[in-house]
Formats: C-alpha cells, sequence, structure tokens
C-alpha cells in the first residue's frame, strides 16, 4: 500500500463498539497498544490498556472479541515514583524480549509524571 492509498482510506466506526469496557470499580479503560499475532509466540494478538486500576492484558483470536487475562492488574501504583496513576502505555516487540513502557504519577492528583519500563522475557507459569 502506498503512502497516498493509506491517506485516502475511509474509516468506519465498528458496529461492535466498544469493544472494551470499563472493568468496575474504574470509570475508565484507555490507550491501548498492542501486539498483532504475527509478533506474538501464541498467535494471539494481545491488547495491554490502563484503568484507574492500573494496566491490564487482553488477547484476542480475531482482534474484535477480547479476554481479560486476569481481573488483577499486571501493573498497578505503589509508592514512589509511581504512586498514582500508572497509564499511557506502548509495547513492543524486539526480537525475544517485550519491552512495555508506560507513564506514572508519584501523586494522586498532581506531582511529577515519569516514563517506566517493564520488560517481558518469559512466559508467565
Amino acid at each position: 500500500m502506498s503512502v497516498a492509498e493509506l491517506l485516502a482510506l475511509e474509516w468506519k466506526e465498528h458496529e461492535g463498539n466498544p469493544l472494551i469496557a470499563p472493568l468496575f470499580p474504574s470509570p475508565i479503560i484507555a490507550d491501548p497498544t498492542f501486539l498483532p499475532p504475527q509478533e506474538t509466540p501464541d498467535g494471539l494478538w494481545h491488547l495491554f490498556a490502563h484503568s484507574m486500576l492500573g494496566i491490564h492484558h487482553f488477547t484476542s483470536r480475531d482482534g474484535l472479541e477480547w479476554d481479560i487475562l486476569e481481573r488483577e492488574p499486571m501493573l498497578k501504583p505503589g509508592s514512589g515514583w509511581k504512586k498514582g496513576f500508572v497509564c499511557a502505555l506502548d509495547v513492543r516487540r524486539v526480537g525475544d524480549r517485550f519491552f512495555l513502557y508506560f507513564n506514572a504519577r508519584d501523586g494522586w492528583l498532581a506531582g511529577r509524571e515519569n516514563i517506566g519500563l517493564a520488560l517481558g522475557t518469559k512466559a508467565r507459569a
């Protein structure tokens, strides 16, 4: 596909929206990033998004219907530099390693916002 063809695409909303609804008690699920099947060892889509509780991991066979892996966030606020929100993420595969970059704040309503990194090198048992 050429750049001109990409720019000429007509975008239509998927009739099944929203694909993923917020997880109670958080009113949001936002900033999705994903790995397509050709970049994952299991051939599934893997989507990561944040709620007010932290970062959640979803999988899908078709990129349209999503299952959450665990209700508990895989990465959540803690103390120190990531005491507040953990959000605004991006995931990339480089070789056999996975890099998940994210923002975190050292306070809930105010404070310094930093960029952190979680490395994925082995599948969870």
